[in-house]
């Protein structure tokens, strides 16, 4: 299962990526649009990592998705605040509600 993320962070891409996860730096709505939905065409991705102000700008649809598909996972991507300290792996259990 692989893991992807949609950011507006330069900085959260580019740690994401130096840890293995491929992604896309999304500008505005179009761009975002157009690669959410070729995301969630992929059946090889399990989980999808979005920034907070993309999921916010975006709602509705990533609501569709998380509401009404079993995959991909969708999770709010880490941001490069200092004080952001969860691992990739906390952020996914917190979502799932699952201890592991």
């Amino acid at each position: 299962m692989k893991s992807f993320v949609l950011t507006d962070h330069v900085r959260t891409l580019t740690g994401l990526r130096l840890a293995g996860v491929p992604g896309e730096y999304v500008t505005d709505k179009e761009q975002f649009t157009q690669t959410f939905q070729k995301v969630i065409a992929d059946s090889s991705i399990g989980i999808l990592m979005i920034s907070p102000d993309l999921i916010e700008q975006n709602q509705e649809m990533v609501d569709d998705v998380r509401f009404n598909r079993s995959q991909p996972l969708i999770v709010e991507a880490p941001e490069d605040q200092q004080e952001n300290t969860a691992s990739i792996a906390e952020i996914i259990q917190k979502a799932i509600g699952l201890s592991l």
